[in-house]
């Protein structure tokens, strides 16, 4: 995917990461920087799974559909003690 194209899907869905997500040249090579999600564990992938639904929403909302939607393209982190899902 072109980077620039895959920044700007980021913004549309995740717009809280418009200041950590964007396009850099790291040794000779254009990569999208962006923050580290942790992979979500098998045993707590069942009760994650309203998240994983929540965060699919803003894809619909977006028009945006993710071809590759599966558990290792599926992270989480805490903000202020929620859980939130990423789909990347």
């Amino acid at each position: 995917m072109n980077p620039d194209k895959e920044v700007e899907w980021w913004y549309t869905i995740y717009e809280e990461f418009k200041t950590a997500v964007c396009v850099e040249k790291w040794s000779g090579h254009v990569v999208v920087r962006m923050p580290h999600f942790s992979a979500i564990p098998v045993e707590h992938r069942d009760s994650l799974r309203p998240a994983v639904i929540e965060t699919l929403q803003k894809f619909v909302t977006a028009k945006v559909a993710h071809r590759d939607v599966k558990w290792s393209n599926i992270g989480w982190y805490k903000k202020k003690d929620k859980v939130h899902v990423v789909i990347y």
